[in-house]
């Protein structure tokens, strides 16, 4: 069986979830190419728990845009918000964005549960299929090496109160190079022990991620 009937069979029905009205047209036409039913989400959507609870037994995957709240009153969230809370719930998704800084504002918690980002061009149905069996292979507890986390010590350096961001360095990963972090990407507790001088903790960490951009860090140990 080739790779695109086998999607058809796990994949059967795709959640196409953006809220500019051409983007929804041209993924479905990418959707419908994997010969796959799209499940187009006109909107408004729902809080997000609500609405991914409600999403959840209508498809078997979801191709969600990362930008959701530009246009109208389509979401109160962004895709990176649903898609991670959309891999939770063990729904297979993909993050598609137009814009070229999505790792600049992209917060480094939600990317542990978005294992693949593709661009607009990119929006191809082997890119989708690839995405979607990386999530299904995660779920199983079976992680390629740029996404299996690592438990890591990470060290937080050239943080300044008020700021919106602080930079890490993960020895393990690279004993010089600093990471930023979004300060949101951290837990309360985490930013207090840093404003009080710690700078040693740990967190889970993708050790095997080629790039700085695809590091992601969870699970901090208080």
């Amino acid at each position: 069986m080739s790779d695109m009937a086998l999607s058809k069979k796990i994949f059967s029905r795709v959640a196409v979830i953006d809220d500019d009205l051409g983007g929804r047209n041209t993924y479905k036409l990418a959707i419908e190419d994997m010969d796959c039913t799209p499940v187009v989400e006109d909107g408004p959507l729902d809080v997000l728990d609500s609405y991914v609870a409600n999403l959840r037994p209508r498809v078997d995957a979801a191709f969600c845009d990362y930008h959701l709240k530009k246009h109208g009153n389509y979401a109160v969230f962004d895709g990176d918000e649903l898609a991670s809370s959309l891999y939770l719930a063990k729904v297979p998704v993909v993050l598609c964005t137009k814009y070229t800084d999505w790792e600049a504002s992209l917060l480094r918690r939600r990317r542990r549960y978005i294992p693949r980002v593709i661009s607009y061009d990119e929006a191809e149905p082997e890119n989708i299929l690839e995405a979607f069996n990386l999530c299904v292979r995660e779920f199983r507890g079976e992680f390629i090496v740029p996404r299996r986390p690592w438990r890591a010590l990470v060290r937080i350096e050239d943080f300044e109160d008020g700021c919106s961001y602080a930079y890490a360095v993960v020895p393990a990963w690279d004993t010089k190079k600093r990471i930023r972090l979004q300060i949101s990407d951290c837990p309360s507790e985490v930013v207090n022990k840093v404003k009080q001088g710690e700078q040693r903790f740990h967190a889970q960490v993708n050790l095997g991620a080629e790039s700085d951009e695809d590091l992601y860090f969870s699970d901090w140990e208080i």
